[in-house]
């Protein structure tokens, strides 16, 4: 069973952290001796499972980062086909 990493932002809205490959989560897990291991799966497959209200942060606080608040997931589920 996964469990996975969700943070409060700022604003304390919950928020997924997501990586693109598991080199890039190293230096942010640091930061979270409790947790480690991860998933590796489409994103399409997270964002139809994910709560809704929650946002997404992929690669956090890195170059080829980018965070989504929870419209934009929202909007990115939306258009997703029936298939992805």
């Amino acid at each position: 069973k996964a469990t996975p990493l969700i943070v409060d932002d700022e604003d304390g809205n919950r928020v997924l952290v997501l990586f693109t490959s598991p080199d890039r989560a190293k230096a942010f897990l640091a930061h979270y001796p409790g947790y480690s291991g991860g998933l590796l799966t489409e994103f399409a497959w997270v964002v139809k499972r994910i709560a809704e209200g929650m946002g997404i942060s992929i690669n956090p606080g890195q170059q080829l980062g980018m965070d989504l608040d929870p419209e934009m997931v929202a909007m990115t589920l939306g258009l997703l086909g029936e298939d992805a």
